[in-house]
C-alpha cells in the first residue's frame, strides 16, 4: 500500500483506472466519476448546470458517483481556470474537449459515433453511463483524504489491490 499526495489530473486518472479495471477476483465496488467541463462566462454552462446539480443531489444518486469540476479557457475569462490553468488546460487537452459544458463519464467524453461532448443537462445519457459500472467490482481500491487549506484542495490517495495485478499497465 503507497500513500501518495497527488494532483486533481493525476487523482482523476486513478479513478478512471478503479472504474475501468474488471479482472474476474476484484473485490472493491466500482464507483462512477463524472467530471465537468465549464466555464463562468458560458451561456450554455449557466442553463444546463442547475440541471445537473439537481440530478446530483436527488437522493436516488447518492454515492453513485463522485465529481470533478474543471473549468475551460473558453469562450471568455474565468477565474476558477486562472487559479489553476495547468491543471484546467491538461484536462481539456486529455479528453479533446472543444466544447462547454461537457461531461466526461468514466472517461467517456463522447458517445460512440457522436461528434459533441455529453452535455450535463442530458441526464438520462449520464444516469445510463453511471449505471454500466454498478454492481460490479475492481481489484483497485482508492481511500481518498481530501484537504483544504488556503483555496486549494490536496488529496492523499492510499492505492491497494485486492488481486494481483499481473501484466496490467496503470497509467
Amino acid at each position: 500500500m503507497a500513500l501518495l499526495r497527488i494532483s486533481g489530473m493525476v487523482f482523476a486518472s486513478l479513478i478512471i483506472l478503479f472504474a475501468l479495471a474488471t479482472p474476474a477476483d476484484a473485490q472493491s465496488p466500482r464507483k462512477s466519476l463524472i467530471e465537468i467541463a465549464t466555464n463562468a462566462s458560458c451561456g450554455p454552462c449557466a442553463y444546463q448546470m442547475p440541471v445537473f446539480d439537481e440530478w446530483t443531489q436527488d437522493a436516488a444518486n447518492k454515492d453513485r458517483f463522485s465529481i470533478i469540476v474543471w473549468h475551460a479557457h473558453w469562450p471568455g475569462k474565468d477565474v476558477m481556470h486562472a487559479a489553476a490553468p495547468d491543471m484546467n488546460r491538461s484536462r481539456t487537452s486529455f479528453y479533446g474537449i472543444s466544447g462547454v459544458p461537457n461531461a466526461v463519464v468514466n472517461g467517456l467524453a463522447k458517445l460512440p459515433g457522436e461528434t459533441y461532448g455529453i452535455g450535463p443537462s442530458k441526464t438520462s445519457i449520464l444516469d445510463s453511463l453511471v449505471a454500466l459500472v454498478e454492481g460490479t467490482t475492481s481489484p483497485i481500491t482508492l481511500t481518498v483524504q481530501p484537504t483544504a487549506c488556503e483555496g486549494k484542495v490536496t488529496a492523499d490517495v492510499t492505492v491497494s489491490t485486492t488481486a494481483p495485478l499481473t501484466g496490467a499497465v496503470l497509467q
